[in-house]
């Protein structure tokens, strides 16, 4: 059918897939079992540690007597006239708090306990919305039977094990290739979530010095224009 020349590649070919086909059907997915959990459970790691930190200061993102407005960029929003932070009341147990562009999270005032955290990374400012999936990710969930989250990352937290994380093991190549993918992208939002987290400090604490700034700065103007009228 083929050529002597042609022959040749075609045999060489053959032979290269089988042995090809034979490594595959003889892999050992071990090392990518052990991969997939560990990055599940540094994720977990990350949003435990971030929820830690938020419920231990929370007073640094939220106070019921912080001068609210309505935001004019978000429907139904509060936004803070000192501060870059949003909120939005879906009742009165819960509130969501974020950054435009940067850090969110669900927040259970009667238990003081973040129960959800994502991003708006990629999203301009005037795109904000309350929105707490905007964001999607492959093992986690917000919403529970329906209804908003009732309990942390703490509910996440299994045995270390391919079974008990991720069910059975797949039957093919591509199940693997699919895992990993997930495992990966949710890691990566956790930490696309720590760095919008250090970032929301940095922008809370500049506008507070700022303010505090202003605040000083008009004393010492009144002082000195008293002063210069005589008083």
């Amino acid at each position: 059918m083929f050529d002597k020349e042609d022959q040749k590649n075609v045999d060489s070919w053959i032979k290269d897939l089988r042995k090809v086909r034979k490594e595959v059907e003889h892999t050992n997915f071990s090392d990518i079992v052990d991969y997939c959990v560990a990055r599940r459970e540094e994720t977990i790691k990350i949003f435990l540690e971030m929820s830690k930190f938020l419920e231990d200061n929370i007073d640094v993102f939220y106070n019921p007597n912080w001068k609210w407005i309505q935001s004019n960029r978000c429907p139904g929003a509060l936004m803070n006239n000192y501060n870059p932070v949003f909120a939005y009341g879906g009742n009165k147990e819960t509130i969501n708090l974020w950054i435009p562009g940067g850090i969110k999270f669900f927040f259970n005032l009667p238990e003081k306990r973040v129960f959800w955290i994502t991003h708006e990374r990629h999203s301009g400012f005037r795109d904000t919305t309350a929105d707490m999936e905007r964001w999607r990710y492959n093992f986690f969930s917000f919403w529970d039977n329906g209804k908003y989250p009732s309990f942390g990352y703490e509910k996440y937290v299994r045995t270390p094990s391919f079974e008990c994380y991720f069910g059975d093991f797949p039957d093919s190549p591509h199940g693997y290739f699919g895992i990993k993918a997930k495992v990966d992208k949710d890691w990566e939002n956790a930490k696309v979530c720590r760095d919008c987290l250090k970032e929301a400090i940095v922008a809370i604490h500049t506008c507070d010095k700022e303010l505090l700034t202003k605040i000083k700065n008009m004393k010492t103007d009144i002082r000195l224009t008293r002063k210069d009228e005589g008083f």
